[in-house]
């Protein structure tokens, strides 16, 4: 049986509800899905409608989520400059302390065991620790203030350094805020549209048996069918101590190759009667005529077992 292709995104799907409104009102009383509406009590236009308003807040939801990013690249652009100069400015403190890195805790600085020094890597634990590494030095006389040297020989300014933290704290805030926003619209987006995705899956499955036999006739209704044949897929399977598994749909010419730490015994066919091949942890076993369908027996007490294989897309 063919393949439904169903949009994995909101504005695809409005269209397939829209296409295949359209065609159900153009064919009035001969359309095929009346009887399905009756069954199930559906109203088409009334999931029209909503979808109306679903796209209301998809479109708030896509503005909001915008902002954020913008919001997002904002603070970087302000935030990433001035914390790199504040690891120069750390790193330059390490020095100045070399022996004692400990001390570097007075300015709000983690040192781990191998004198390393621990960077947060998320902005708001960022902003706070460099706010908190500019108290420290605000703390000293200006004249004699310990990074005076680097700050002087790289030509940093501290006051403007701390002014664009400040507008990129506000930015961050801001993206929190739209992102925030963008979700609830979301929210508000699924609630319309979930039950209506459900019934138009349910139309779409009921064209699709009604028309088993012409796959190519859903394309009326804006439906792509796929009948094309499925790649075979490299298939992973994991094993209990001491289970068997039967697998169809080996791929001729595949290769199973035996992912775990112990020995896997394999059978042709369904059952477990016959002598086994036996491939070792990490060996591979090539498949021939006559294993298209095969049993896997973990014969470990100990470990469990893990295996890939090659099947048809059917495979069960």
């Amino acid at each position: 049986m063919a393949r439904i292709n169903f949009p994995d995104n909101f504005a695809a799907q409005q269209t397939l509800l829209t296409n295949l409104h359209a065609k159900h009102t153009a064919d009035g009383t001969s359309s095929d899905l009346l009887p399905y509406f009756a069954q199930q009590n559906l109203n088409i236009a009334a999931d029209v409608a909503a979808g109306e308003q679903a796209a209301i807040h998809e479109t708030a939801r896509g503005l909001f989520s915008r902002n954020a990013e913008n919001f997002r690249e904002l603070r970087d652009n302000r935030f990433k400059p001035v914390f790199a100069r504040f690891k120069g400015l750390v790193q330059f403190l390490k020095s100045l302390n070399k022996g004692n890195e400990r001390a570097l805790a007075e300015w709000g600085i983690t040192v781990d065991n191998q004198s390393k020094i621990v960077y947060p890597t998320d902005f708001d634990t960022q902003a706070a620790l460099y706010t908190t590494f500019a108290e420290k030095h605000s703390s000293f006389d200006p004249i004699s203030a310990p990074l005076n040297p680097y700050i002087g020989k790289q030509i940093i300014s501290m006051d403007a350094d701390h002014t664009a933290v400040t507008n990129a704290t506000t930015s961050n805030a801001s993206m929190k805020a739209a992102a925030n926003n963008s979700e609830s619209e979301k929210v508000l987006r699924d609630n319309l549209w979930q039950p209506v995705v459900a019934h138009l899956r349910g139309s779409i499955d009921y064209l699709k048996k009604l028309n088993s036999d012409n796959p190519k006739a859903l394309g009326a209704w804006g439906i792509t069918a796929d009948d094309s044949p499925r790649q075979p897929r490299v298939r992973t399977t994991s094993l209990i101590i001491g289970e068997t598994i039967t697998i169809s749909g080996a791929i001729i010419g595949g290769t199973f190759t035996n992912l775990g730490a112990s020995d896997l015994h394999l059978y042709k066919g369904k059952t477990t009667t016959g002598t086994p091949e036996i491939v070792h942890a990490g060996e591979q076993f090539g498949i021939l005529k006559g294993w298209s369908i095969l049993t896997v027996v973990n014969v470990s007490v100990l470990v469990a077992g893990k295996f890939s294989l090659l099947v048809s897309n059917t495979a069960i």
